[in-house]
């Protein structure tokens, strides 16, 4: 096995990681604490999300995948958001989604909203 190939494991095995841990998250909340781990699960699926960052970034050094560019892919993201609260509000109209759900993404597009913000009068100083 190449390091390249190597390297493309490790970054489907941090996904993976990623799904598991927003799973044990959406099955138990994100304070719980798992048996045997000292780390709530919140802090567990970010600590997987840089890992995955990391091994990402390794790759990019490989020069197998191009590094991220916040202006490039900010039009991406927010894209893929517009796709997200589409598919929330069919879940809503089927009655597989709950109001409290809706409510806490859009706290969360307030949050990023408003640190995108930030981050713009930032740059303008």
């Amino acid at each position: 096995m190449t390091r390249k190939e190597m390297l493309l494991m490790q970054l489907a095995e941090e996904c993976a990681e990623v799904a598991q841990r927003a799973s044990k998250i959406a099955r138990f909340g994100a304070n719980e604490i798992q048996e045997g781990h000292d780390l709530v699960n919140a802090e567990r699926l970010t600590r997987e999300y840089i890992d995955v960052l990391t091994v990402y970034s390794a790759l990019v050094k490989e020069g197998v995948l191009r590094p991220l560019n916040r202006q490039e892919d900010e039009k991406y993201a927010e894209d893929k958001m517009s796709k997200i609260e589409k598919y929330l509000e069919y879940s809503k109209s089927l009655g597989t989604l709950s109001e409290e759900v809706l409510v806490k993404v859009s706290k969360i597009e307030q949050v990023e909203q408003h640190e995108t913000s930030q981050t713009q009068e930032t740059k303008n100083l």
